[in-house]
């Protein structure tokens, strides 16, 4: 129980206490430590030494992350932070996972997915990618784009239509 004193300064007021005791639960690499830290994950004054702390935990937070990803109720930021950090600590199970999520409805995902994978498979050279997964994923995405272009080209929007421009860039999220 000696990490105890920690889940109480990771709730603390002061920001730089936060930052400190999830610094410090990195360090630590207490399984008990780990939901709370992830629980930081959206702040974006803390997102940095979180990402950090969770990376230190290794594959300790691969189930954590995965389930953190796939949550669609959690915040998007906490989703493609986690989606980065499987990038540093991921490993060759998963790619299956990642791959499955360049098909996912937000653009951010579908992009920090994207990225880990490649990270990963810098780091496994000789790791087995679903290639014609990866190639039907680049398609849908290409597909996407150029189908707004052309909708913002057959509209002919000027540069007063900010709204509408807006609107449709939007949709390729």
């Amino acid at each position: 129980n000696f990490y105890q004193p920690l889940i109480h300064l990771l709730a603390a007021s002061c920001g730089a206490v936060r930052a400190a005791a999830i610094e410090a639960a990195g360090k630590l690499r207490n399984p008990e430590l780990l939901e709370p830290v992830l629980g930081h994950l959206n702040d974006p004054k803390l997102a940095s030494v979180c990402m950090a702390a969770i990376s230190s935990f290794g594959e300790e937070a691969e189930q954590a992350l995965f389930d953190l990803i796939q949550d669609p109720g959690a915040p998007i930021d906490s989703r493609v932070r986690a989606l980065k950090i499987k990038g540093r600590i991921g490993n060759k199970g998963s790619v299956v996972a990642l791959t499955l999520l360049l098909e996912a409805g937000s653009l951010r995902l579908r992009s920090a997915a994207a990225h880990s994978l490649s990270a990963i498979t810098k780091r496994w050279p000789g790791v087995d990618v679903n290639r014609a997964q990866v190639s039907k994923a680049i398609a849908s995405e290409v597909k996407r784009w150029y189908a707004n272009t052309l909708l913002e080209f057959d509209l002919k929007l000027q540069s007063d239509s900010v709204l509408l421009q807006d609107s449709i860039r939007h949709r390729r999220r």
